[in-house]
């Protein structure tokens, strides 16, 4: 297992494989007009994913921009599923090419499709992501649940904008058996928050909700079903529970999400590490994560910087 020097336990990587993407969410930095860096190579990235699960890393979520866009995504999930160590592989989509690789993506090994759905209603949908394409993602939904690997679903909320159909949302996701997260878009003002009360009240209006006996105090389950609800709004956003580092499409490493300080991932590998270098620089990866992400936490706390 690998644990940071506050004793969490890091066992997720979140990793960009692409920074474009066919949709413009006004919540997301990624987008059609993104100039295109270099990328951390296939085989870096397979490398380093490696060394980190024979250290203890057990899940890596593949993210973009829209993964499905990068050109050897299906090889590049089939060579991180066969990685023995690594227990779970997933992917954030916004689902529109789903409909022709949902299959191929299941027969490569991808554990786990993580559907990014702002709305069922068309109008906001469009408003959302700049485009009227919701009957094509809802076709690649179909294909996902005949033929693809498990399907969950994630909604951005977005005050006065989205959380209006939060409910169609879950009674989709029942409908289909998906479980489903709600999180907070926190580039809003914060004035303009929906708390977490507020949308367990709004979800709860026209069915239970049951706190889950699980380890995380924001996951529900729906009263008559096997559907688990996680409800992550920014009022309920706890540092202290983080469990995960990023790697962005070009090989930067962050070890959080609310700070610039970074290891430049591209350029060590391009160096050609030996594979004693690349054990001794990725054991030190958790050791450098702060507890919070304020500059006063990383002076305090220090770290072994590579």
């Amino acid at each position: 297992m690998l644990l940071d020097k506050f004793n969490r336990a890091i066992n997720l990587v979140e990793l960009e494989v692409n920074e474009s993407c066919q949709f413009e969410c006004g919540f997301c930095p990624h987008g059609k007009d993104v100039r295109p860096s270099e990328p951390l190579e296939t085989e870096h990235i397979i490398q380093f994913i490696s060394v980190m699960t024979r250290l203890g890393l057990e899940r890596v979520r593949l993210r973009g921009g829209e993964p499905l866009l990068r050109p050897d995504i299906l090889d590049l999930v089939e060579e991180l599923a066969n990685l023995p160590q690594l227990k779970r592989l997933s992917m954030t989509t916004n689902g529109l090419l789903l409909a022709g690789k949902a299959g191929n993506l299941a027969e490569a090994g991808l554990s786990t499709l993580v559907l990014t759905l702002p709305s069922l209603d068309h109008d906001i949908y469009t408003r959302v992501t700049g485009s009227d394409q919701l009957s094509e993602v809802m076709n690649g939904i179909d294909a996902t649940l005949d033929h693809g690997p498990p399907l969950s679903i994630r909604v951005p909320i977005m005050a006065g904008v989205n959380e209006s159909g939060v409910e169609d949302i879950l009674d989709f996701a029942i409908s289909v058996g998906a479980p489903v997260s709600f999180y907070q878009v926190t580039s809003q003002a914060p004035d303009a928050f929906i708390s977490t009360e507020g949308l367990l009240h709004t979800l709860g209006r026209n069915r239970s909700l049951i706190e889950s006996s699980g380890e995380k105090e924001d996951e529900y389950l729906v009263e008559g079903s096997d559907v688990e609800v996680q409800v992550a709004m920014f009022d309920r956003k706890t540092c202290g529970q983080c469990n995960r580092f990023w790697v962005s499409y070009n090989g930067v490493i962050s070890l959080c999400s609310g700070l610039k300080r970074s290891f430049d991932l591209k350029s060590f590998m391009e160096d050609e590490p030996s594979e004693n270098e690349l054990v001794d620089m990725a054991s030190k990866i958790c050791l450098n994560k702060p507890l919070t992400d304020t500059a006063s936490c990383v002076e305090k706390t220090g770290g072994v910087w590579f």
